[in-house]
């Protein structure tokens, strides 16, 4: 399973009439996906915050309560663990 699936195989834009046309629906949904894989990437909070959405195994999120970055080991039921594999 991949976090985003691969871009569509048209051009992103084209210039018609003089005027460049903006990407179609195919191009905004694939950055819209790429922008929320990597914005997850880089996400930190609270223990209450810790992300309900697109989770995967391995996403990390750094936690301010407890001062350190974890990782989740599984989605069903949602474990997270610190550096040593210990859930947190």
């Amino acid at each position: 399973m991949s976090l985003v699936n691969a871009p569509p195989t048209t051009a992103i834009s084209s210039i018609a009439g003089g005027q460049l046309t903006p990407p179609s629906e195919g191009w905004r949904a694939w950055f819209n996906a790429v922008y929320n894989v990597t914005n997850a990437l880089t996400m930190s909070g609270t223990t209450a915050q810790r992300p309900v959405k697109m989770l995967w195994v391995g996403r990390t999120f750094f936690d301010q309560t407890l001062g350190i970055p974890i990782w989740l080991e599984s989605v069903t039921p949602t474990v997270w663990i610190d550096a040593t594999g210990t859930p947190v």
